[in-house]
């Protein structure tokens, strides 16, 4: 895969393995620790933390956008 097409995910916040976990589960949709390791290139020792961290990102995003909806 061409990485350097998503560098525009790191001036979101993300990490290199974070873009590439996320990258890789947007063009496989539902993958497993091993799959993403394999085709996202990202060592096991840091796939989990990776994960985690998306998790806590999209969750963020998520809520941010809730209270900016919200009527006042």
């Amino acid at each position: 895969m061409h990485w350097k097409e998503f560098e525009l995910l790191e001036e979101v916040g993300l990490t290199g393995y974070e873009r590439k976990a996320l990258v890789t589960l947007m063009v496989n949709g539902v993958a497993d620790a091993e799959t993403l390791c394999r085709k996202g290139e990202v060592p096991s020792s840091k796939i989990y933390q990776a994960m985690e961290n998306l998790l806590i990102w999209v969750s963020s995003k998520s809520n941010q956008r809730g209270r900016d909806s919200t009527p006042r």
